[in-house]
Parts: C-alpha cells; structure tokens; sequence
C-alpha cells in the first residue's frame, strides 16, 4: 500500500521546483523530445500549485497577526495581499 502524501523538506521542495522548472525550460528552448514531456508538465503544475496554496496560507497568516495588531495600515496591506493571492 503507498502512501497518498509524503512530506519533504521545504528547501527539497523549493529545489525540486527550480529542477522541474529549469528542466522545462531547456527541452523548450533546444525543442528535444522528450518522452516524459507530459509527466514533468504534471509535476510542474502539482508544485506549483502548491506552492500558491502555501503562499495563500502565509498571506492569511499575516493577515490575522495584523488584525491582532489594530494597525489598520497593516491590515489594509495584509489584506490587499492576502486577496492578491487569493485570486492566483
């Protein structure tokens, strides 16, 4: 039976993203076939997304700490920036 989730190191993550991306952008620009050209664009896609979800996490984060806060100047910026990802 295999796991459905891993957890990894966010640096690994982080590297694994670069890797994924930097690969995509070479077979792009040398136009190689590449028979797995499917799976890394899957792959890329996974990361990606989360990596938003882990940005919108963060921005939501900073946006309750502002409102414990009462700065509204923060709140306005934690929240302008929490919605800016949102959409994402």
């Amino acid at each position: 039976m295999q796991p459905k989730n891993v957890q990894i190191p966010f640096q690994t993550f982080q590297q694994m993203a670069k890797l994924c991306e930097e690969m995509q952008e070479f077979l792009l620009i040398h136009q190689l076939n590449f028979d797995y050209y499917s799976d890394l664009e899957d792959v890329l896609a996974t990361i990606q997304a989360k990596q938003a979800s882990f940005e919108r996490r963060q921005a939501y984060g900073e946006l309750m700490t502002a409102n414990k806060d009462g700065d509204e100047d923060k709140q306005t910026q934690a929240r302008i920036n929490y919605l800016q990802q949102k959409r994402r």
